[in-house]
C-alpha cells in the first residue's frame, strides 16, 4: 500500500524533476547548454538537442563526445536551461539574480580506461546562485554552487563577463570566465585514495585549483522559433589538477552545436507582455490514467504490431497531466503538449516497489480520413524519465551487456488513441479517448552522457483512458 510519506515524497520529486530537468555538460561543468538568453522571460516551451566533443583530461581518453537532448522553460519566475533550473529572484535594468540546482555530470567509472581501473566517482546535483551586473561594457557575473547531494562535498565559485552583439538574425556572445573549484571537489574527482592507488597510480592529494576559461556563443534566429547556436570553449586547468596521476591534459578544448524549436501558437505575438502559459485562456489541458505490464518485445516490434499482454510480469500504473502548447506544427496537423507524470511501479517481489517521474513534449496527429466520424489519435512523446529504483526489466535486459544502468534514462511513449464519445455515440464523452501506449526508457544507445554508458532500455504495454478540458 502506498503511504501518504510516500506520495509526499513523489509529489516533492516530480517538482524537483520538473524544476531542473537534468541535462549535462561533458565532465566538470554545470552550465546552459540550452543557449538561452539571459533575459528572455517569454514563458515559452522549447525541444533541442546539443552536439559536443572535447579534449578529455583523463588519461586513456583523448576526446569525449556527447549528445544532449533538452527541455527547456523561459518563464517569468521559472526557468529551465539546460543542466539547470530554477528561480529568478529579481531582475531590473542593472541586476539579475537567480537561485537554482543543477546536475554536474562529473562523475566517471572504469569503463575502457586503464588509468582509472577500479575507481568510479559519482555525480552530484548542486544548488547555486548567480549575480549579475549589467553595464553598457558587458554583464558581470558572480556564480557559486555547492554540493547538496553529499558526493563530493565541494564548491565551485566563477567569476564571468559577457557582451552580447546583435546583427539582425546573427547574436555573438564573447565571454572570458575564471573558475575556483574546493579542495573537497578536486580530491573527490581528480584524487588517488589509497584504497585506488595502484604501482603506476600512487595516492594523490589533490589541492584546490583556479581555472581560466574563454568562449564564445553564436546564434542564428532562424525564422523566430528555430534557433542554431556554436559555442566554443577553452578552459586552462589549475596545475593540481594536471599533476593527477589520472589526468594528462591541462587545455581543454569544447565544441557544442545547439539546435532549438521553440514552441508557440503559430500566430501568436511572441513578445505579448500577457502570455500566460498556465493560466493563459483558449488551450485545453488532459489528464491521463494507465496501467500495464512489462514485455521483453522491442520497441520497434511493438509498434509493427508485435503486442504481449503477460499479466505475470512488472508493471506500472501512471497518472499524467499535460496542457496543449499549439494546435499545429509548423502548419502540419500535428498538435504539440507539454505533459509530466508519476508512475508507481510493481515489480511483483523481484523488489520493493518504487516511483518513476516523467516530462515529455508528446506531438498528436488526428488528421484521418475517418476522424470526423471515429476521432483518432496517434501520438508519439519525448522526454527523460527518473526511477527511484532501476526497473527489474532494465536489471536483466541491460546489467547483460552494459557496465551499468542509471535511474536517469530517456522517455518515449508511442499511442493510438479514439474518441470514447464517438465510439459510443455520446456527445459527453467526446473529449474522452481510450488508447494503448508503450511507455520506453531508453539510454539512446549509449550517445548521451546524462543516462551513462547504457545501451538498450526497457518496455511497458499500457492501456489508458486520457480526457481533455478546458
Amino acid at each position: 500500500m502506498v503511504t501518504l510519506p510516500q506520495l509526499a515524497r513523489a509529489g516533492a520529486s516530480l517538482l524537483f524533476l520538473l524544476a531542473i530537468l537534468l541535462h549535462p555538460l561533458p565532465v566538470r561543468a554545470i552550465g546552459d547548454v540550452s543557449y538561452l538568453p539571459a533575459d528572455d522571460y517569454s514563458q515559452r516551451w522549447s525541444i533541442a538537442a546539443t552536439l559536443r566533443t572535447q579534449v578529455s583530461p583523463y588519461e586513456d581518453e583523448s576526446t569525449h563526445s556527447d549528445f544532449i537532448p533538452l527541455l527547456t522553460y523561459s518563464g517569468e519566475t521559472l526557468f529551465l536551461a539546460g543542466t539547470k533550473g530554477g528561480i529568478h529572484l529579481f531582475r531590473n535594468d542593472d541586476w539579475r539574480a537567480n537561485l537554482y540546482a543543477g546536475y554536474r555530470f562529473a562523475g566517471y567509472n572504469d569503463e575502457d580506461k586503464e588509468a582509472l581501473t577500479g575507481m568510479e566517482r559519482e555525480d552530484s546535483v548542486d544548488g547555486g546562485i548567480d549575480l549579475t551586473r549589467v553595464t553598457a561594457l558587458g554583464d558581470f557575473t558572480f556564480d557559486a554552487t555547492s554540493d547538496i547531494s553529499s558526493n563530493h562535498n565541494g564548491q565551485v565559485l566563477s567569476f564571468n563577463w559577457s557582451r552580447r552583439y546583435d546583427h539582425g538574425a546573427w547574436t555573438v556572445l564573447p565571454w572570458v570566465g575564471v573558475s575556483w573549484y574546493s579542495q573537497d571537489y578536486n580530491q573527490y574527482y581528480f584524487g588517488v585514495e589509497a584504497k585506488d592507488a595502484l604501482p603506476d597510480r600512487p595516492v594523490y592529494h589533490a589541492d584546490e585549483s583556479t581555472s581560466l576559461r574563454v568562449g564564445s556563443d553564436v546564434r542564428y534566429n532562424i525564422d523566430g522559433r528555430q534557433f542554431l547556436t556554436f559555442n566554443i570553449e577553452y578552459e586552462r586547468l589549475g596545475n593540481t589538477v594536471y599533476d593527477s596521476p589520472i589526468t594528462d591534459e591541462q587545455d581543454i578544448f569544447k565544441l557544442g552545436l545547439n539546435y532549438r524549436i521553440q514552441f508557440e501558437e503559430e500566430n501568436a505575438e511572441r513578445t505579448a507582455p500577457d502570455y500566460d502559459f498556465l493560466n493563459g485562456p483558449g488551450k485545453p489541458w488532459f489528464v491521463r490514467v494507465a496501467g500495464g505490464f512489462g514485455t521483453e518485445v522491442t520497441l520497434n516490434k511493438i509498434v509493427r504490431g508485435d503486442v504481449e499482454y503477460d499479466t505475470t510480469r512488472p508493471g506500472l500504473i501512471s497518472v499524467f497531466m499535460g496542457r496543449q502548447l499549439s494546435d499545429t506544427f509548423f502548419g502540419s496537423n500535428w498538435e504539440v503538449w507539454l505533459k509530466g507524470g508519476v508512475a508507481r511501479r510493481f515489480e511483483r517481489g523481484y523488489q520493493d516497489d518504487f516511483f518513476e517521474y516523467v516530462a515529455a513534449f508528446k506531438f498528436y496527429y488526428n488528421n484521418f480520413p475517418w476522424s470526423d466520424s471515429v476521432l483518432t489519435r496517434f501520438g508519439f512523446a519525448e522526454g527523460i524519465s527518473y526511477a527511484e529504483e532501476i526497473p527489474y526489466m532494465e536489471q536483466v535486459n541491460l546489467e547483460e551487456k552494459n557496465p551499468t544502468t542509471s535511474n536517469l534514462l530517456n522517455y518515449l511513449d508511442v499511442s493510438i488513441d479514439a474518441s470514447i464519445g464517438d465510439m459510443i455515440d455520446s456527445e459527453d464523452y467526446r473529449h474522452c479517448f481510450f488508447g494503448f501506449s508503450v511507455h520506453h526508457r531508453s539510454g539512446i544507445f549509449a550517445s548521451a552522457d546524462m543516462f551513462g554508458p547504457v545501451n538498450g532500455g526497457s518496455n511497458v504495454n499500457t492501456l489508458y483512458v486520457e480526457c481533455l478540458y478546458q
